[in-house]
């Protein structure tokens, strides 16, 4: 992050839209199982991997090239995105989009995660249009923002695939599905 920081400060860019990750919060249950204590903005960052701790440090080189050198940034920390147009991002060998989505549509088998481990969407659409706000607002009253949509587990995501499309047999495995 800090030569892409570097870059835009050198060429005179006014803002930086920073995709991070809601896995700087870490996987511990309270967060992704209890329903009745969501991540909130008054969450503690609590990142248990190191993708996540990669997203914390991006957040914080932003923040001392605006303290240092006055190159705006906001920051989205985006959860699982779907949807038509979402493209070929791969961040990891199979990411969450492949494991609840593509598989069970593509495969005669597969063994998702567990049933009741649970994931937040947000619709593609919903995450281009807040790129461009991000770039377009003025005066922001903070810096880094959640960013999710409906959280459902994986058999709800498995079962909602399957009034769109025929899919394989699907199991549910007993393993979480975790970033590295």
């Amino acid at each position: 992050a800090r030569g892409q920081f570097e870059v835009a400060r050198l060429c005179g860019v006014r803002r930086i839209v920073l995709r991070t990750s809601g896995a700087v919060y870490g996987h511990y249950p309270k967060v992704w199982k209890d329903a009745e204590e969501p991540v909130t903005m008054d969450s503690l960052p609590k990142a248990d991997t190191i993708f996540g701790a990669s997203q914390l440090f991006n957040e914080r080189v932003a923040e001392l090239f605006a303290e240092r050198y006055g190159v705006d940034y906001i920051g989205l920390r985006l959860s699982s995105i779907y949807g038509f147009g979402r493209g070929e991002r791969r961040t990891a060998p199979r990411d969450i989009y492949d494991e609840l989505i593509e598989c069970p549509v593509l495969e005669d088998h597969f063994v998702a995660p567990p049933a009741n481990q649970r994931f937040a969407w947000t619709y593609v659409g919903d995450a281009a249009e807040a790129l461009v706000r991000a770039l377009k607002v003025d005066k922001p009253p903070v810096r880094i923002f959640n960013m999710t949509g409906e959280v459902r587990t994986a058999a709800e995501t498995v079962n909602f695939i399957k009034t769109l499309a025929p899919i394989g047999k699907v199991e549910f495995g007993q393993a979480p599905v975790r970033r590295l």
